[in-house]
């Protein structure tokens, strides 16, 4: 891209300097010949009127620096349409002017357009600008610059710009600044009247603009580029998937971020629309802006790209109500919408599209369609790529849609709606095949600003629905961020949810899912429906509670095949911290298999004064634990129960299931275990309390089996100062010689039972001890207890 504009800006410097200004008459519908310049007057008579419309024809239509052209006529004419037909491109840097009130200007060159560094214009109503072939009248009439011959004029007023090659001319911009003026427009908005919107259309084939502003106060700015045959309607958001059959390039590109507007900036007191239709959109280092700052709501930004769209070196895309020193006194307009489609998006070096709001009103909605891969990587002077529908004041974010077949996020890239002022945060769903997050990239749906809280608003809802994978990992390079996605809540609300569903779902090597939430509010939920859900090297899926009087927030899993919980730091948590006076969250999980090994665990936990959360696992097959734990804690109040089910053994290694209570007079949590057998190798089963009674542990199952020493696997349900709780273990009815439970010769090869999650083989299988208790309830004896 970056070559292909420096040869043209050599091109068009080269014809801009050469050029000789030139305005002649093709004498096709009127008078032929030169006109006077430099200010070159065009009048009535040098065309034709046909109702509200002139026609004016031209051999050649040049405008050096200082020269100008005006088309002048009648009070309600409507339409000012021009040709040029001598098959050379019009050379524009001087000023198109008009100065018949509320009428539109058509200008057409099948050959070209190019606009230089001194070019102005000054139009009342709508600027059409195209390389089209003919323009299409309502009621069939044509205007046709390449066959002037086929040429019947109508009273109709335009209908569409036809095509009738593969390659129609391109519309060049070289440090141009074209401002569409209106100050009666704009008088009657501040004054709060209706006034009808006016359009600035580029209508050809490939669009350059290379350090080139387009300014339109709030109108609208329409592109299109196309590279076939077909028809683009006057207003092309009516142009149906099979108008044409390719689309051209649209490119923008500038060398500094010095610049007064955006690029393509359609911003004003109500927020024009920019519509843009093409094949590849190449964006660098470009501001396309299309913003608010007044009681209208801005109308946004749709765009269609046929195959790729690429934002680099901090482009931007953006919709946003803000207040500015000429905005009235309150700005209540919402920010515009933004739409779009694309075959593949790319965002790099800080890039972002984002419709925010610094006002009263919302932040727009963003809906984002790619069909193949969508990726955001990278940031520019600690900006990082992003889409974001985002608040900072009393209005509420937006929420944005995305689908793709393929997403990647990297280097602190970021989706976010969230509000850090009074408003409610946003949505965000993710409807795609596979995500993969990596080195500090965030999706975040969080709601208050975590220096000062404020408000009661509540965290947002993400939803990812992946038909294949995702996978997060890592944390930043630059920006010191944690990978993962966030509905964190900073005020008086409740904590937002996250919902994923997909077939694989990995977090590791930092990588976070959380809710949080501080003050009042509840910890929010997360909800996760996966085949595998893999946690490995630190990562993390959490709720808290900081401090206040909130509730711990609640983690639903269901994992159809297995749940792997693997490394220090890896795990599910839920808690509540110490300043909180609510009560933990519980977790809920289903799944076929459950492993956990090498330091990570399950945990619900309360520091505060509500009680801890209680652990609820449904396993369809078996729990394999190998340095591993399960545990609910609280410092003071009652600890937490766990319950855990399956058809088939536990086997527990070097691990721990556990309800405790540090101080206080809180009671132990139960204890519930419904295995076929469990193996139990240095593997404590506590209940345990401080001043409180201990927790009841109950124990369903065939048989247990203990590794020596025994006194390494305590089955305990005591008190340091309180009342012990009960165990209750429940055996088949046996008589004496079926108390000695003889092992299966299949536990002499263990490799195949443990190979999934990797626990550790155990030297000499042959020493399994058997404990057995009757059906009636008793304790365990003190040997069980190792002072755990």
């Amino acid at each position: 891209m970056k070559q292909h504009t420096t040869f043209y800006a050599i091109a068009l410097s080269f014809l801009i300097s050469t050029s000789h200004a030139e305005v002649v008459l093709d004498g096709t519908l009127g008078p032929a010949g030169p006109l006077t310049g430099p200010n070159f007057l065009i009048d009535t008579q040098l065309g034709q009127s046909v109702g509200n419309n002139i026609f004016h024809s031209f051999q050649s239509f040049n405008l050096n620096q200082a020269e100008s052209a005006t088309f002048t006529g009648p009070l309600g004419i409507q339409n000012v349409i021009s040709r040029v037909t001598g098959g050379q491109a019009s050379q524009i840097d001087g000023l198109l002017s008009l100065k018949i009130p509320e009428a539109n200007l058509y200008f057409l060159n099948p050959t070209g357009i190019i606009f230089g560094p001194n070019a102005k214009i000054d139009v009342p109503a709508s600027l059409y600008l195209s390389t089209a072939d003919y323009l299409k009248l309502k009621d069939g009439g044509i205007f046709d610059a390449t066959q002037p011959d086929n040429t019947l004029l109508t009273v109709a007023p335009p209908a569409a710009f036809g095509f009738l090659n593969q390659n129609p001319a391109a519309i060049r911009f070289e440090n141009s600044q074209l401002v569409l003026p209106n100050n009666e427009r704009l008088g009657k908005i501040s004054r709060g009247e209706e006034v009808a919107t006016t359009t600035l259309s580029l209508i050809g084939g490939d669009i350059f603009i290379k350090n080139g502003q387009i300014f339109t106060y709030g109108n609208d700015i329409h592109l299109v580029s196309v590279a076939s045959l077909g028809e683009v309607p006057i207003v092309p958001s009516q142009l149906t998937d099979n108008s044409f059959t390719a689309y051209g390039t649209l490119s923008i590109s500038h060398d500094t971020s010095t610049r007064t507007v955006g690029n393509l900036d359609a911003s004003g007191l109500g927020g024009g629309e920019i519509f843009i239709r093409v094949g590849q959109m190449l964006l660098d280092n470009a501001w396309i802006f299309a913003d608010t700052f007044g009681h209208q709501n801005g109308r946004g930004i749709t765009i269609h790209a046929t195959e790729t769209l690429a934002l680099e070196n901090g482009s931007r895309i953006t919709t946003e109500s803000y207040q500015t020193q000429t905005s009235p006194i309150e700005v209540t307009g919402a920010a515009g919408p933004i739409t779009i489609e694309a075959n593949d998006l790319h965002l790099t070096n800080g890039s972002q599209i984002s419709s925010t709001s610094q006002t009263a009103g919302q932040a727009g909605n963003i809906n984002v369609s790619v069909r193949d891969t969508l990726s955001l990587v990278g940031i520019n002077q600690n900006i990082p790529s992003a889409i974001t529908s985002d608040s900072y004041a009393s209005g509420s974010a937006g929420n944005i849609t995305i689908s793709a077949n393929r997403f990647v996020m990297n280097e602190d890239a970021q989706i976010r709606a969230f509000t850090q002022g009074l408003g409610e945060s946003g949505r965000i769903y993710l409807g795609i095949r596979t995500l993969e997050m990596q080195s500090g990239a965030q999706i975040n749906v969080s709601v208050g600003d975590p220096r000062h809280f404020q408000g009661t608003h509540q965290g947002g809802t993400l939803t990812i629905d992946a038909t294949d994978s995702v996978f997060i990992t890592g944390k930043s390079n630059y920006l010191n961020n944690v990978t993962g996605l966030f509905s964190n809540t900073f005020t008086q609300g409740s904590g937002g949810t996250i919902k994923i569903n997909a077939f694989n779902l990995t977090v590791e090597k930092g990588a976070s899912i959380q809710a949080l939430t501080t003050l009042n509010g509840n910890a929010g939920h997360i909800m996760l429906n996966v085949d595998t859900l893999n946690l490995t090297e630190a990562g993390t899926i959490r709720t808290n509670t900081l401090f206040g009087q909130g509730q711990g927030g609640t983690i639903t899993v269901t994992a159809g095949q297995r749940l792997s919980i693997e490394g220090q730091g890896s795990g599910i948590a839920v808690s509540t911290d110490k300043n909180s006076q609510g009560a933990g969250g519980y977790i809920d999980i289903q799944t076929f298999e459950l492993c956990i090994n090498n330091a990570g665990g399950i945990s619900a936990r309360s520091e505060g004064q509500g009680n801890a959360g209680d652990i609820i696992l449904q396993l369809g097959n078996k729990l394999l634990m190998n340095q591993g734990s399960i545990r609910t804690s609280a410092t003071s109040a009652d600890g937490g129960n766990i319950q855990i089910t399956a058809p088939h053994y536990f086997y527990l290694v070097n691990s721990e299931i556990t309800t405790s209570v540090g101080t206080g007079f809180g009671g132990g949590g139960n204890i519930t275990l419904i295995p076929e057998f469990v193996i139990q190798d240095q593997t404590p089963i506590i209940a345990q309390a401080y001043g409180g009674p201990g927790g009841n542990i109950q124990i369903t199952t065939t048989g247990i089996y203990q590794f020596p020493p025994v006194a390494a696997s305590p089955i305990d349900a005591s008190s340091q100062l309180g009342i012990d709780g009960e165990i209750f273990i429940s055996l088949p009815d046996v008589d004496a010689l079926e108390n000695v439970f003889a092992l299966s010769s299949e536990f002499n090869d263990r490799s195949g039972l443990l190979k999934r999650c990797s626990v550790q083989d155990i030297d000499n299988p042959s020493t399994f001890k058997v404990f057995t208790v009757p059906k009636n309830r008793r304790r365990a004896p003190d040997s069980f207890y190792s002072g755990f």
